[in-house]
């Protein structure tokens, strides 16, 4: 049988402080794991190819402490079955945080 279709999660929040960026994510339904793509805001998230692979998770916070002062960022997650065989169709964009 084909795989399950697995949903996007409801909702991901980007919260800076002084030591990196927080990253919460509320997941839709029983999904078991996440990829969290992340866009240099600066530079415009528009397009798919401006997001690249930050992390694969399976908790309700991610930290990237990947980041340059004065710059913004903005992240997109999908949702994922436990494999990574099949993810979300669409994914779930955070706000844009800048950090100083």
């Amino acid at each position: 049988p084909p795989p399950a279709a697995v949903d996007p999660p409801a909702s991901v929040t980007a919260t800076y402080n002084r030591s990196g960026l927080f990253i919460g994510v509320t997941m839709s339904g029983t999904t078991p794991k996440y990829k969290i793509y992340k866009c240099a805001a600066d530079f415009g998230c528009g397009g798919g190819l401006a997001y690249s692979l930050t992390s694969v998770g399976t908790g309700s916070t991610f930290f990237d402490d990947a980041i340059q002062s004065g710059s913004s960022y903005r992240y997109k997650v999908y949702g994922c079955d436990n494999v990574e065989v099949v993810c979300s169709a669409t994914g779930t964009e955070s706000n844009t945080v800048t950090v100083n």
